[in-house]
């Protein structure tokens, strides 16, 4: 999966995965291994809307200061990530 950034016009966005903390209620949730679309050259990400809905009940459903893993969710060249942006978890 590969495609022209829609932020800077330059980059070929690809497939990796990120680190995201969330603070929820006054706690700090962090999630690891989230996949996403990201640009090298400007840094935009690219979410699958799938990934952000599971991103954002797994930060809501913790408890406490914790790290959450996703990456078994859907992984890099697992799914299609659309070129549209969508810059915030």
């Amino acid at each position: 999966m590969k495609f022209q950034c829609l932020r800077c016009g330059r980059g070929t966005v690809r497939s990796t995965y990120v680190t995201e903390t969330f603070l929820i209620h006054e706690q700090t949730v962090l999630v690891k291994g989230i996949p996403v679309g990201l640009c090298p050259r400007c840094g935009e990400r690219y979410f699958q809307p799938r990934v952000r809905e599971r991103v954002r009940r797994l930060a809501e459903d913790a408890v406490g200061p914790v790290v959450l893993y996703t990456n078994e969710y859907a992984p890099p060249g697992g799914g299609t990530i659309q070129p549209t942006r969508q810059q915030t978890c």
